[in-house]
């Protein structure tokens, strides 16, 4: 039978009382926790004199270590409120080895059961990571955590950033990093894609912030700069830059994607990854420098002055891309040219000519390479100075914002 209007409105007001009864009770709840945090005393301190003393508190001080013990009690206990148990450990974090003991008791919450365990974890995991090498003995909760298929996305989050700056400090680190790289390259569920993405972008500059550490990774990023996602194989040639000559095996990988990946991000990425990756790399360079793309010529160009060693043998073709028919290509390689060799007057005409093209983006990418350099070299001002009578009014207002700029200059 049909509910009647009448019956449907004794309902909500039923549910109405009921909602706020549950409100008042929850209240009621929250002002007898806040009375007890109140009457609440740790080291002959209470609650919010703590709050206080944790605003002001040196970590590097011999008072902050006096303050250690008290300071884990604070995060152990229940009746504390989040935010204060927050605060401490992220104090005993800042204070750092002097505080190792607590390392025990952060891990010890991450089992938290607590309504709140969800916010509890989050600020036990972040004070793991603040701690550094110093939490190494967490790493297996971490590992154990961060596999758990019940885990959320913040605490894996979590987890992965405390790996990261627990680092080769523990011999397990690059092996759990490397296994969830491999869990969430391969999606068992469809409908976690985005979450997935997210896990393996993670854990990538993860793996990147440990440096040459994580060169047992590389197999696994080179793996990466062929996944079918824009922001895996952006951040897997990112990462293969931060290992360094590490990634040496890695050169062929990125020279693919600075030649063939169809996203502009993808292919700077790898540009500016390529010449970390050890003397090899220089070769690859020079390479990419003949190439008949205009596009794979500048990115090659700007990385010439990172290249670590080499850098001088590329200077005859730089030379040669000064006269390049697009106008972007000259001016990366009289930057890279300026960059390797600090000479002024093998460049100063090719930026003085795009000074004056017609594209707005061309002259205002040549005018902040004559500020760089003008700051460094007089001549600059000089050659600016006498195109303030050039007969195209945007030219001379381009003449005219460059010194003012290098009259900011220091």
């Amino acid at each position: 039978m049909a509910r009647r209007p009448n019956d449907f409105v004794a309902t909500w007001l039923c549910w109405r009382d009921v909602a706020s009864t549950s409100v008042v009770v929850l209240c009621l709840l929250g002002l007898c926790h806040t009375a007890t945090a109140q009457k609440l005393t740790i080291a002959g301190l209470t609650i919010d004199q703590w709050q206080r003393r944790l605003q002001h508190l040196d970590p590097h001080s011999d008072a902050a270590v006096r303050d250690v013990s008290a300071l884990r009690k604070l995060i152990r206990d229940p009746r504390v409120v989040w935010y204060t148990r927050r605060q401490a450990a992220l104090t005993l974090a800042r204070i750092g080895p002097r505080a190792s003991e607590a390392v025990a008791d952060l891990v010890t919450l991450l089992h938290s059961q607590a309504p709140d365990a969800l916010r509890t974890h989050d600020w036990s995991l972040r004070a793991l990571a603040r701690f550094g090498p110093t939490a190494q003995a967490a790493t297996p909760e971490l590992a154990s955590m961060l596999s758990d298929p019940l885990s959320s996305q913040q605490e894996r989050a979590g987890c992965l950033a405390a790996l990261a700056r627990i680092g080769v400090a523990h011999a397990a680190t690059v092996p759990t990093l490397i296994a969830h790289l491999q869990r969430v390259s391969r999606p068992a569920d469809p409908n976690s894609s985005v979450a997935m993405t997210t896990d393996y972008v993670l854990v990538l500059e993860a793996l990147g912030a440990m440096g040459g550490g994580a060169a047992s990774a590389v197999p696994d990023l080179i793996a990466a700069t062929r996944d079918p996602r824009e922001r895996v194989r952006r951040t897997a040639a990112q990462t293969l830059g931060k290992l360094g000559r590490s990634a040496e095996v890695a050169i062929p990988s990125l020279v693919d994607q600075i030649l063939d990946d169809d996203r502009a991000a993808v292919r700077d990425a790898a540009a500016i990854a390529l010449p970390l990756t050890g003397p090899r790399a220089t070769r690859a360079v020079r390479y990419l420098l003949e190439h008949d793309d205009p596009e794979v010529r500048w990115r090659a160009a700007d990385a010439v002055p990172n290249l670590s060693q080499g850098r001088l043998t590329c200077q005859p073709k730089l030379l040669q891309m000064l006269q390049d028919p697009l106008p972007r290509v000259r001016l990366h390689a009289a930057e890279s040219l300026w960059d390797i060799t600090g000479q002024s007057d093998l460049i100063l005409d090719s930026l003085l000519a795009g000074l004056q093209h017609s594209d707005r983006h061309v002259r205002m990418q040549a005018l902040k390479i004559l500020v760089a350099i003008g700051a460094r070299d007089p001549v600059v001002a000089e050659r600016l100075t006498a195109l303030l009578k050039h007969a195209s009014p945007r030219v001379r207002q381009a003449a005219s914002s460059g010194l003012r700029q290098l009259r900011r200059k220091p």
